[in-house]
């Protein structure tokens, strides 16, 4: 139904008779007066009819995109509800990713009518900003959402068409048998700490924040394994669920490694005396950050004096190598389930028994362990 209706008005011409013009009135949306205008020109209904029919939405401030985001990504509010329960992260820290895109769009159109959002003005400023398409392709997922936010605020608007963009963030490559033996030396890296951790990711195909967070009680000496249960934020505050998992569905998992790696990891405990429970590998009393780890791990690899050329070699290289070097001897499945590419329904709970019997199904994976660095 029109926002606008035509009416017909007597009025008084030039030459003092009473005439009969076309008219439209809606209601200021502001105000919520009624205002009157002419249809100019018209003559007939179908012509005012045809005339109001070209006259643009009525707006109101209700739908500026800085209206609609105002509570968005903010714990408690209907927003944060209505994304937990179609089953979208509400984690503190994606909360806060998304905060940060948010903050960006309503710097640049915060006063714009959602409706009035051009495609070309929102693919313009992207196409000129230096950001990784990765980056650019968030942008567009956040502000689509506002969108989708906008028939709550009275709103109802059709989503452009945004084109994505490439991902030009170049794959992380891996590392040659000859490549691991020359840097898997202990003088190539800072100190002892960085060498055993790097080891251990290795041998596990940890992520960063998982061997970051990794503590002692973890390690299972006897059976050559390690249970992933967390990882250290960027803040260095370490989550008691994988990196792709949740405080409902933490997504933990057994690996098996090398025995060469356990009994260096073993020793390693037994030296530093480090408490179960605490971070085994810390720098100066406090968590190895990212930042400091991954520069670590460049250093080592030019005291290895590794060419890494046009190659990308970063600490999840070590993932990458890990899954590429186990799917030698094992099956996709075993290794995607130590790897964590599966989903793992495990719990906090878990029993040692549970665990142990997890540990047994993987035994027969053993020898493939060992045979990691031949």
């Amino acid at each position: 139904m029109s926002e606008y209706h035509p009416f017909k008005k007597n009025v008084i011409g030039k030459n003092g008779k009473i005439i009969q013009r076309w008219y439209y009135y809606y209601y200021d949306p502001a105000t919520g007066k009624q205002v009157q205008k002419a249809c100019r020109k018209c003559k007939t209904k179908s012509e005012a009819e045809a005339y109001i029919d070209k006259l643009p939405p009525l707006r109101s401030d209700s739908v500026t995109v800085n209206r609609i985001s105002s509570t968005m990504f903010v714990p408690g509010s209907d927003h944060y509800e209505r994304r937990r329960q179609l089953g979208k992260s509400v984690k503190p820290d994606t909360l806060v990713e998304c905060r940060g895109y948010l903050r960006l769009i309503k710097e640049l159109w915060g006063e714009k009518d959602i409706r009035d959002l051009t495609v070309v003005e929102v693919q313009g400023y992207l196409l000129k900003d230096t950001h990784s398409g990765s980056w650019k392709n968030r942008f567009l997922e956040i502000l689509g959402e506002i969108y989708s936010e906008a028939p709550w605020y009275g709103c109802t608007v059709v989503k452009p068409e945004f084109s994505r963009f490439t991902r030009n963030s170049k794959k992380a490559d891996i590392l040659s048998t000859e490549e691991i033996e020359k840097l898997f030396k202990e003088k190539n890296f800072e100190n002892r700490m960085f060498y055993v951790m790097f080891l251990l990711a290795l041998s596990g195909g940890m992520r960063l924040g998982e061997v970051r967070a990794f503590r002692p009680c973890q390690f299972i000496d006897k059976k050559q394994a390690i249970l992933i249960d967390g990882f250290l934020n960027k803040k260095g505050d370490r989550n008691p669920y994988n990196k792709k998992g949740s405080d409902e569905n933490p997504r933990l998992r057994v690996t098996i490694i090398a025995k060469v790696t356990s009994d260096i990891v073993k020793n390693y405990i037994e030296e530093k005396k480090c408490p179960p429970n605490e971070l085994l590998f810390q720098y100066e009393g406090k968590p190895v950050r990212q930042e400091y780890a991954e520069s670590v791990f460049k250093r080592a690899l030019r005291q290895a004096d590794i060419k890494t050329g046009t190659r990308k070699i970063v600490p999840h290289s070590l993932r990458y190598t890990y899954v590429t070097r186990m799917r030698r001897s094992a099956s996709a499945d075993t290794v995607g389930k130590m790897s964590g590419h599966t989903s793992i329904e495990m719990t906090d709970y878990y029993t040692r028994a549970a665990l142990d019997e997890m540990i047994d199904a993987l035994l027969p994976v053993t020898a493939a362990a060992d045979h990691f660095f031949a």
